[in-house]
């Protein structure tokens, strides 16, 4: 599903004037059409409802007096809220404004305590996608008095006080039942922390012509369902376990064999025709009883129980024929990664996904990324990418989308951000995860989710698309794992579980 930019929009409404002759006014005609014939559709008793409009001075605000208008021919008892005197609003607001008290719709300033009764409708229009700067005002006192009020609130565009792009509250924002995009979808309401705001988003189309938007760069998607779908690869008939790829994994150590079990499980699970391990010597043994379907390519570790920097001639002379790497999950701390790091991705030109341990190397080094042959991969949760870009994690968290797309245009490389709402970038295209749940936030499924990406990008020219695509089906694996075991009884070995039931409906529905 195809999201829009605030700027983008812009010019979408431009091309539809100058191209197509749809003023804005005729844009904010139909926007409000399609707010009140969804409301009159999907909430009950619509029609006895009595609506409060809340609107603003600008375009959002037009909206708004468009909708109460509408409610009224419809019957319903409507009042208006503004935030501004008539003479400050935008032209086509204020011939909006004109036809409500043509209608003689009250348009009330609030100059003292207003009361909303429970079984209300509130429609939110009073800050749209044009928000620079924290609300004040009487706008902060209307979205305190909406937000503490128990009535049914449907925003129109984007909740008040929220950043269209980025999802992050100016202050205050408004807390929607019901947001009702646009046009397309705004890309603040599909990441942290903005879809927190909005309860259900329904995007409606406003009479912008398909060939406008495929004029427009499509820069940020939710990759869902039909994505999944489209990317999703039926076997041949005839073939073999070397068409599927020969993933190597460099993970584990003493105490932290789990992580290499749980990561190249996954690795098989994905889909790749062979796993290969590359393994401390010391402790080759209990590494192949772990993984029975995977080779383990023993390292000479001199009894030190883990590999490091000093084996790295023995690990790149094995990795040769490797279609993926994954390098990471569980090593040591003492493994001296950063030049091993920078050794192998100026060696090779393959996939390489770069995790856990692999991710602390690289934040004690960023100039490893400048210089590779290889198609970087990182997968950091928050606060392994706040160590990364040297920001506080709360920072990391208000600006997700911009900082993650920012880091990996700059070096080069394929970010997964993970958190609630993932998100893959390589700096120009943004998936936002349309799957996953908090049980995921559990040990170990970091290192699967690793696995799937080596699997699924082991074999492909498109890797975003598939590092996007092992997104989507770790979560999926993840919310079936939920569904079937309780929220708090998802462990890391489950979602590989899970994984297999993913693939037979994806299967399922390819194939039907």
């Amino acid at each position: 599903m195809d999201l829009i930019s605030t700027s983008n929009m812009k010019k979408a409404e431009k091309i539809a004037y100058e191209k197509y002759g749809i003023s804005p006014m005729s844009l904010m005609e139909n926007a409000a059409l399609s707010v009140f014939s969804y409301a009159n559709k999907n909430i009950p008793n619509f029609n006895s409802k009595e609506i409060i409009v809340f609107c603003g001075s600008g375009n959002n605000g037009g909206d708004g007096y468009a909708i109460a208008k509408k409610c009224k021919l419809n019957g319903n008892s409507v009042v208006v809220y503004s935030s501004c005197q008539v003479e400050k609003l935008s032209k086509n607001a204020h011939a909006n404004y004109h036809k409500c008290k043509d209608l003689n719709i009250p348009i009330n300033l609030k100059k003292e305590k207003i009361v909303i009764p429970n079984d209300v409708i509130i429609i939110d229009c009073l800050l749209g996608t044009g928000l620079k700067r924290e609300v004040s005002g009487i706008i902060l006192e209307y979205i305190k008095l909406i937000n503490d009020s128990q009535a049914l609130t449907i925003s129109v565009d984007v909740p008040s006080g929220l950043l269209a792009d980025t999802g992050t509250p100016m202050n205050y924002a408004i807390k929607a039942d019901i947001c009702i995009c646009l046009g397309k979808g705004k890309i603040g309401l599909f990441t942290q922390p903005g879809c927190e705001y909005a309860k259900n988003v329904i995007i409606k189309k406003i009479g912008i012509p398909i060939k406008v938007y495929e004029r427009i760069a499509k820069e940020y998607k939710v990759y869902d369902r039909l994505e999944a779908l489209n990317d999703y690869s039926i076997r041949k008939n005839i073939s073999s376990k070397g068409d599927y790829g020969k993933v190597y994994v460099l993970a584990g150590s003493r105490g932290m064999t789990g992580a290499y079990a749980l990561c190249t499980k996954a690795v098989l699970s994905g889909g790749a025709g062979y796993a290969y391990g590359l393994v401390p010597k010391s402790r080759i043994y209990e590494y192949n009883a772990l993984v029975n379907e995977a080779i383990c390519i023993e390292i000479e570790d001199n009894k030190k129980e883990y590999l490091s920097y000093e084996n790295k001639t023995q690990i790149i002379k094995n990795i040769k024929n490797a279609n993926s790497l994954i390098i990471g999950p569980g090593l040591s701390k003492y493994a001296n990664l950063p030049p091993l790091i920078s050794e192998i991705i100026i060696t090779v030109s393959i996939p390489v996904i770069i995790d856990a341990t692999g991710l602390r190397a690289l934040a004690e080094d960023l100039s490893i990324l400048n210089n590779k042959k290889a198609t970087i991969i990182i997968t950091p949760h928050p606060g392994e990418f706040a160590k990364l870009v040297r920001l506080p994690i709360e920072e990391v968290q208000k600006n997700r989308i911009t900082l993650a797309k920012s880091f990996a245009k700059k070096y080069g490389i394929i970010v997964l951000l993970k958190g609630h709402k993932s998100l893959v970038t390589d700096g120009n295209t943004v998936y936002l995860n349309k799957t996953g749940n908090p049980g995921m936030a559990t040990a170990g499924s970091g290192d699967v989710l690793a696995g799937i990406i080596g699997a699924n990008v082991a074999n492909t020219k498109d890797t975003i698309k598939q590092v996007a695509y092992s997104m989507y089906i770790h979560g999926l694996a993840g919310d079936y794992a939920k569904e079937n075991e309780g929220e708090k009884g998802v462990i890391a070995s489950l979602i590989i579980h899970y994984i297999k039931q993913v693939e037979r409906k994806l299967y399922e529905e390819k194939t039907r």
